[in-house]
Parts: structure tokens; C-alpha cells; sequence
């Protein structure tokens, strides 16, 4: 139905719209993310933007979701999570976001667990124990 792909310069993002209003007014801070800083985290190497794609048009991006790699410290969390070190390697979802003409139909989570099967094949090969949401709207 969707392809799952890191997003490129070849990606069309004007049309996106996630359809969130943003509390202060203007444009929603996710398609402002997508629009105006996706790209530019991820040439810095600070965040990966993975964006989803119709098949029928695989340069329309339709829902996405930034990762970043981060630390948590050991006061924030129980200390059996902490696991006797004072800095946890952790894994942040930043933004996540489904273009509005795909809300109410369950693939918030559908796109919420791609995002996790990224994170789990990543921490698999270099570590990392926890997965941190923001929970940042508009």
C-alpha cells in the first residue's frame, strides 16, 4: 500500500498537511518540520526522516517519521531501567506525522510501528535500551 523509504531531495513535501492547527496559529510545526528542517537534520547526521510513499506516486509523501539518537540520564528513569549506568543510549522519536487524508483509518499505529521495526533493527547491531517520544503537537 505504502512504501517506507528515508526521505531524499526528490520528494515532493509542498502537499503535505497533517492537518494538526498549530496552537499559536500559522502552519503546524510537522509540516513545517518536514518542509523546512527534515532535510537539513539529516545531512548534519543529527536526525533520519523516513517518509511513506504511495505506490502509485512514489515521490508524494503522504506520512513520515524522524529518529535521533540521544541519551537519557540515569535520574530520569527507575533505577532497573537505568541499569547501574548514569547514561543510557536511547532513541528518539521526534516527529511523527500522517498527511490528513489518511487520518481515521489506523495507520497512525501501522506508522508508528514502522518506526519501532527501524529502531529495534538499529539497536540490535549498535545497542541502545530505550525509546523516548515527543510528544510535541502543532
Amino acid at each position: 500500500m505504502y512504501r517506507s523509504c528515508l526521505l531524499t531531495t526528490e520528494h515532493k513535501l509542498a502537499r503535505f498537511d497533517c492537518g494538526v492547527p498549530s496552537p499559536r496559529g500559522g502552519t503546524p510545526s510537522c509540516n513545517k518540520w518536514l518542509t523546512g528542517h527534515a532535510l537539513r537534520a539529516q545531512i548534519a547526521g543529527s536526525a533520519r526522516t523516513f517518509v511513506w510513499t504511495p505506490a502509485s506516486q512514489p515521490q508524494d509523501v503522504v506520512a513520515y517519521f524522524s529518529l535521533a539518537p540521544t541519551v537519557v540520564t540515569q535520574g530520569s528513569v527507575s533505577r532497573s531501567m537505568a541499569g547501574g549506568v548514569s547514561q543510557i543510549p536511547a532513541y528518539l522519536i521526534g516527529k511523527l506525522a500522517l498527511d490528513r487524508t489518511l487520518h481515521r483509518q489506523g495507520l497512525g499505529a501501522q506508522l508508528l510501528v514502522n518506526a519501532l521495526e527501524i529502531i529495534t533493527s538499529v539497536a540490535e547491531r549498535g545497542g541502545g535500551s530505550l525509546i523516548v517520544v515527543s510528544l510535541l503537537t502543532g
